[in-house]
């Protein structure tokens, strides 16, 4: 069912309906509730409305996850685009409910649901959040680990400071190239030479092994050591680039890091407002997907009473009914005084997917869905109970219709245990030639 139903746009919108489907409610107003939300999504007047919440809905990540991993200092720079790319998609969304909440045209009670959506959001938080967040980051880069000191991803004017750096650290090439032109210019006998940042050691000027005598005597070269075919050596001039210049590129690594961990911290400080923001995305997402398969597929709303009743109208199995060209509706009728519907039939009658569509009719009402009926009245369900096929194995001393009693004899202790199972609670007996 969950494949049928499954027409989120999200992943926070597929877990989210997983997760009802996973957990039916047993509360009247709870489950009515849901299905006013869905009926809303499902009004012709308002099917503009969804399509463009869609269209930023299919861009909405995984934002609990990123933050997981921000938490534990595991987040990349693709995590903080997925979070800018959700908070920018997600923004437009809460700007297309706040229109339509202004929309003196569109219904109090359409308007009343998406108010109590976004009740707990707090819309200029996330909006000014989102805004810095694209003014920081430079997105056009490729993914990388925000510990790798070789990329510097913050954007320029985000902050003055940073762009001084980074000015300086692009212009290292040419502080170098001046600083040997410097170094030739007072010393005529050497021919080239070059300037290299050692780390620990500073900035080196490196001779080539044949022309070491040339400085041997020179005080102003002093020597640090030799490798290969040339000789590092201090030279006052190289020296103030130590003191203007320095090791440019750690400074400009550690300021970045304190960008980010200030926007880390930031994002921490909102947590629970991001929590808030994605459960109200999937939530919507859940409803949307929901609303769109009940209109494709011509489901109605069903009413949930607390009686033991159970009245289906052309009652259909929304998975049989896509494998043949023509499915015969059914309709079911169970209260207190009629409690048990004997099936019987020859094999491949049908007998099996009219349990189970009396079974997804009830689920689906449980849930909050709209269900494949012309009609359905469903009184509330503590569990349905279901056997519809006997497996018949070697290792097991019964027989199959031993199975099948022993069966029914668990499926009545549990009848007595709870309170209100009898209501729709069904045991589905298969045997060669008869259903029960």
């Amino acid at each position: 069912m969950f494949s049928i139903l499954d027409r989120t746009k999200s992943i926070p919108g597929r877990l989210k309906l997983r997760d009802w489907m996973s957990k039916p409610y047993n509360d009247k107003d709870l489950i009515n509730e849901r299905l006013n939300a869905v009926g809303i999504l499902m009004k012709p007047a308002n099917r503009p409305f969804v399509i463009e919440v869609e269209k930023y809905l299919r861009h909405i990540q995984n934002i609990p996850k990123v933050l997981l991993r921000i938490k534990k200092v595991e987040s990349t720079f693709n995590d903080w685009a997925k979070v800018l790319v959700s908070l920018e998609n997600g923004t437009q969304i809460l700007q297309l409910i706040v229109q339509f909440i202004n929309d003196e045209d569109n219904d109090f009670s359409d308007k009343l649901y998406l108010q109590n959506l976004i009740a707990d959001i707090n819309i200029l938080e996330i909006q000014e959040f989102s805004h810095n967040l694209g003014l920081m980051f430079d997105f056009k880069q490729p993914q990388a680990n925000l510990a790798d000191n070789n990329r510097f991803i913050i954007k320029e004017g985000f902050d003055s400071q940073y762009d001084k750096l980074r000015f300086t650290f692009d212009s290292l090439d040419q502080y170098l190239v001046t600083a040997a032109h410097k170094v030739l210019d007072v010393t005529p006998l050497l021919n080239t030479i070059r300037v290299e940042y050692i780390q620990q050691l500073g900035y080196l000027v490196l001779v080539r092994k044949e022309d070491m005598n040339f400085v041997q005597h020179d005080e102003s070269f002093r020597f640090v050591f030799s490798e290969d075919n040339a000789g590092y050596y201090k030279h006052p001039i190289v020296e103030d680039l130590d003191n203007t210049v320095g090791d440019i590129k750690s400074i400009l690594s550690d300021y970045q890091k304190m960008l980010i961990l200030q926007v880390e911290e930031r994002l921490l400080d909102l947590e629970t407002q991001m929590h808030k923001f994605s459960e109200m995305l999937a939530t919507l997402d859940a409803h949307i997907s929901m609303a769109v398969i009940s209109t494709e597929m011509k489901f109605t709303r069903p009413e949930i009473v607390e009686d033991n009743l159970i009245i289906i109208k052309n009652g259909r199995h929304p998975l049989q009914e896509l494998t043949v060209e023509t499915f015969v509706p059914n309709d079911t009728y169970i209260n207190g005084e009629k409690s048990i519907a004997l099936i019987t039939g020859p094999n491949s009658s049908g007998k099996s997917v009219y349990l189970k569509q009396v079974g997804i009719i009830i689920y689906l009402a449980h849930i909050g869905c709209y269900v494949p009926s012309e009609k359905a009245i469903v009184g509330l369900t503590d569990r349905i109970m279901t056997r519809i096929s006997s497996v018949e194995t070697a290792a097991s001393p019964q027989s199959s219709f031993s199975l099948d009693l022993c069966q029914v004899n668990l499926t009545a202790i549990h009848i007595i245990t709870y309170r209100r199972i009898y209501n729709t609670g069904f045991v589905f007996n298969n045997n060669r030639s008869a259903k029960y």
